[in-house]
């Protein structure tokens, strides 16, 4: 094991994974904060305003071949992975969106990059988004609403 920071890191294929006890302190100065599966639904108690569909490749219309489905090659080096982009249009999408009701305490537990059932972003990582790839994609604005009050908390997120 090494050191980097003065933590202790594992380096693997020439990059260092840094182990690190989650505690809500900032470790390192970054951008934005990337949070993707977590334990931390249940703290903020997330709820889907309105009922909606699940994305799924089992709903109608979006199966693997479906013409909203286009799958690209990626270099050989990349391995077994595949690049799918979805060709559809932001009026496809909507019956997938929803905004989100939290626990107010359990708020400070979103990050910048979250996914429910769809990726929620911040405008740090959207901006990034735009620079790098905008023309590939939509950005849906969503709202994150206390679960208790009904009282508006962020309009920051996007889809």
């Amino acid at each position: 094991m090494i050191k980097k920071n003065g933590q202790e890191a594992i380096r693997l294929d020439g990059h260092d994974f840094i182990l690190e006890e989650p505690n809500r302190e900032v470790i390192r100065e970054a951008l934005f904060y990337v949070h993707y599966a977590s334990t931390t639904g249940p703290v903020m108690k997330i709820e889907w305003v309105r009922d909606y569909s699940q994305f799924s490749v089992r709903n109608e219309g979006w199966g693997k071949d479906s013409p909203h489905r286009v799958w690209h090659d990626l270099p050989e080096e990349v391995g077994e992975w595949r690049l799918e982009i979805l060709t559809a249009t932001p009026e496809d999408f909507a019956p997938f969106l929803t905004d989100i009701r939290v626990r107010r305490d359990g708020w400070h537990w979103m990050s910048d990059v979250m996914t429910g059932s769809k990726l929620m972003i911040r405008p740090a990582v959207k901006a990034v988004i735009q620079e790098l790839d905008g023309e590939m994609n939509y950005f849906f604005p969503m709202k994150v609403f206390d679960r208790d009050t009904g009282e508006l908390i962020s309009d920051e997120y996007h889809y």
